[in-house]
């Protein structure tokens, strides 16, 4: 999965950065940055603008098709304004 996103992002020009959590080195169950957020489902898409304010959140998917529509819709909104 991880090659996957930086193919997609990479072969986009998505000027973002993305995070794919990994779990704690001494306990599998816990993933610190999903932690940090309170993300409580996975997978979990967020996008935050240039300025850091959080302008989307969501939960899930269906496919990945469906998966990739929802994130270019959310990041044209976001470049857009």
């Amino acid at each position: 999965a991880t090659e996957r996103v930086k193919t997609y992002v990479s072969s986009n020009k998505f000027p973002t950065n993305v995070v794919l959590d990994k779990a704690h080195n001494n306990n599998p169950k816990v993933f610190p940055i999903a932690n940090a957020y309170k993300i409580s489902s996975i997978p979990a898409k967020i996008v935050i603008d240039k300025t850091g304010k959080l302008r989307f959140s969501t939960y899930g998917y269906r496919s990945d098709s469906e998966l990739i529509d929802e994130l270019e819709a959310m990041i044209a909104i976001v470049k857009a304004q």
